[in-house]
C-alpha cells in the first residue's frame, strides 16, 4: 500500500510558530511522476519531455517529405491510369488537380514545414505539455497511418508509404509514451480526433496557397 505524504514542517519558535529563515528554505517535495524514483525538490514542478521528443517531430515530418519531395511531382502521372480503371466514377478534375509540377511540391513542402517547425518549437519551448504540439503530433502519426492505408488501397506504392511505417508511426509511438512517462496526457480521443479532423484542412491550405503562388510566379513571367 502507498503510505500517504506528510509535509516536513520547518521548526518552530518557542511560541510554535515557524521562524522565518525556516519558512524562506522550507522546499516543495513532489513525488517523482511517473518514474519511481525519490523526490524532486523545488518551486517548480518536474520538468517535461527533452528537446529529442520535441523537434523529434520536425525531424521525422523531414525525413517523410523527403521522400515525398522526390516522388509527388511524377507519381499521379505514372498512377493516373491504373486509378481511373479502378475508379472509374471519379470525374477527370480530380485527377487532373493530382497532377502539380515539381515546383508546386517543393512550395507546398516549405509551407508545411513551416507548421510542424512552429508546432515543434512550441512543444519545445513548454517541455511538450502544448496542446498545439500534442495536436499536430497525434496528427501526424495519424497522417503516416492515412499513408499506409492509401498505398494498400492502390496496392502498391504512393508517395510518403515508405517512411511512415519505418519513420512516421514509430516516432510518434515513442513520443507518445514519453509524453506520457512524463505526466503529460497525449494520444487520446479528443486528440486524435482533432488532429485528424486538421490534416485535410492543413493539406488543403498548403497545396490551395502554393497554387496561388506557383500562379502567380507563372502569370508574372508570361
Amino acid at each position: 500500500m502507498c503510505e500517504a505524504y506528510v509535509p516536513t514542517l520547518p521548526p518552530a519558535r518557542p511560541d510554535g510558530i515557524p521562524c522565518a529563515s525556516a519558512r524562506a528554505t522550507a522546499a516543495v517535495r513532489w513525488p517523482e511522476n511517473l518514474s519511481g524514483g525519490g523526490e524532486v525538490t523545488g518551486s517548480r514542478p518536474p520538468k517535461g519531455v527533452s528537446a529529442a521528443v520535441t523537434w523529434g517531430l520536425f525531424a521525422a515530418w523531414a525525413a517523410n517529405d523527403i521522400e515525398e519531395l522526390a516522388t509527388m511531382a511524377r507519381w499521379p502521372r505514372r498512377a493516373r491510369p491504373r486509378l481511373e480503371a479502378r475508379f472509374p466514377g471519379v470525374p477527370a478534375s480530380v485527377w487532373n488537380r493530382m497532377d502539380v509540377s515539381q515546383r508546386h511540391v517543393n512550395v507546398s513542402i516549405a509551407l508545411m514545414g513551416g507548421i510542424i517547425a512552429a508546432a515543434s518549437a512550441e512543444g519545445a519551448r513548454t517541455g511538450g505539455r502544448s496542446p498545439v504540439f500534442r495536436t499536430v503530433l497525434t496528427g501526424f502519426g495519424l497522417h503516416g497511418l492515412v499513408h499506409m492505408a492509401q498505398s494498400a488501397g492502390y496496392r502498391g506504392y504512393t508517395p510518403g508509404v515508405a517512411t511512415s511505417p519505418t519513420v512516421v508511426v514509430p516516432y510518434t509511438l515513442w513520443a507518445l509514451h514519453r509524453l506520457r512517462v512524463a505526466g503529460i496526457p497525449a494520444g487520446g480521443r479528443r486528440e486524435a480526433a482533432l488532429g485528424l479532423a486538421l490534416l485535410p484542412v492543413a493539406t488543403a491550405a498548403v497545396h490551395g496557397l502554393a497554387r496561388v503562388i506557383c500562379d502567380g510566379r507563372h502569370a508574372s513571367k508570361g
